[in-house]
């Protein structure tokens, strides 16, 4: 069957700078340092492409045994083949759909999107409707093209919000953030500073 996007290496793999190494020669410390053996940044974006598993880029891909959704009780293996980023057309919240694609990462090929997000959401968004990524939350983006957006949009929308779009995990590091602090939030400070002053 399908291997719903396992995370394998690329048996006939060799890259032309060490043709006689099989990705299982590449340990993750020695793809981080590609650099440092004369590769430029494509080629070591290959190699970590091309052997993912031995570069240390997966994770395991299992589902929850024990898990059942909150609606309908229902194990995994029942979303295998359902979209399950559609399931708050069928009465779940954004959250309790994020939380199945999380517990049955297996059935709602989820595997190889274990990328932690270098950033978050980019707050200044705006389609073309004039919403931010929050109004796409629970739904998958590329479903966008149905309502009018052209795929050159559908890849900005993608690409500034990455955090809701499930393109990566949220960074817990960047939740306190200034990059990603609403512009009025540096405003609130200095209105603290100038009332502290005139007291």
């Amino acid at each position: 069957g399908s291997t719903l996007y396992d995370c394998f290496d690329d048996p006939s793999y060799r890259h032309p700078l060490l043709p006689s190494l099989t990705c299982s020669a590449y340990t993750p410390s020695i793809c981080e340092n590609l650099l440092a053996l004369g590769f430029n940044m494509w080629q070591m974006k290959e190699v970590m492409q091309r052997c993912p598993n031995s570069c240390g880029k997966c994770s395991p891909c299992i589902d929850d045994e024990i898990y059942r959704d909150p609606v309908y009780n229902l194990p995994c293996s029942f979303y295998e083949d359902v979209s399950c980023s559609a399931l708050t057309t069928i009465g779940m919240t954004a959250l309790q759909t994020k939380t199945i694609s999380v517990k049955c990462k297996r059935a709602c090929r989820r595997c190889g999107t274990e990328k932690i997000c270098s950033s978050g959401d980019d707050i200044t968004y705006r389609d073309k409707f004039n919403n931010g990524c929050k109004a796409y939350e629970g739904i998958n983006c590329e479903t966008a093209l149905a309502i009018n957006f052209s795929e050159k949009e559908v890849k900005e929308l993608i690409e500034r919000c990455p955090v809701t779009c499930v393109q990566c995990i949220p960074n817990p590091n960047l939740i306190a953030s200034p990059s990603i602090l609403a512009p009025n939030d540096s405003l609130t400070e200095t209105e603290h500073t100038s009332s502290g002053i005139s007291s």
